[in-house]
C-alpha cells in the first residue's frame, strides 16, 4: 500500500513511519504508533484507527480520509480544479485530464484544499467525492 502511495502520488513511504498498518478482510487501517497500545492489547476492539485503503476489484482505493490527511504531500496525480469544475464533477460530468497518467485515482484539490479523489479513465476524471463531504463548500 505504501509503495502504491509513492508510485501513484509521490508520497514517500517514510511519511507513514509514525503509523501501524493492519488489515481486516479487504480493508487496510492506519493507527498512530503509541506506547499506550500495549495497555489495550488485551481488549477485543472492533475498529481502531483510520480506514486507509480498500481493495475494490483489482484496484486499491485510498479512502477520502487518508487522502485528506496525506494528500498535501503528493507530487503527482493531483488535479487542481476550480469551483466551476467542481460543480461539473458533482453534477456527474467527467472532466478532461491532460497528464500522462495511467487509469486510476487522482487527488482532487480546490484552491490548495485537498477534497478527496477522482477516478481517471481514458483521459477523463469523474468524482469519487462523498457528497456529504462537499455540501459545505461555498461553490
Amino acid at each position: 500500500m505504501l509503495a502504491y502511495m509513492y508510485e501513484r502520488f509521490g508520497i514517500p513511504a517514510n511519511k507513514f513511519d509514525d503509523y501501524l498498518m493492519y488489515a481486516k478482510k479487504r480493508t487496510f487501517w492506519f493507527l498512530r504508533k503509541s506506547q499506550l497500545l500495549s495497555e489495550i492489547s488485551h481488549l477485543k476492539i472492533k475498529r481502531l484507527g483510520i480506514k486507509a485503503f480498500q481493495e475494490v476489484g483489482s484496484f486499491v482505493k485510498p479512502t477520502t480520509r487518508i487522502i485528506q490527511c496525506f494528500g498535501y504531500m503528493a507530487t503527482r496525480a493531483v488535479f487542481n480544479i476550480g469551483s466551476e469544475q467542481l460543480k461539473m464533477l458533482l453534477s456527474g460530468e467527467h472532466l478532461p485530464f491532460d497528464d500522462d497518467l495511467d487509469n486510476g485515482y487522482v487527488i482532487l484539490s480546490l484552491n490548495g484544499q485537498i477534497l478527496g479523489l477522482g477516478l481517471l479513465i481514458k483521459g477523463k476524471v469523474r468524482s469519487q467525492l462523498p457528497l456529504e463531504d462537499v455540501r459545505f463548500l461555498a461553490i
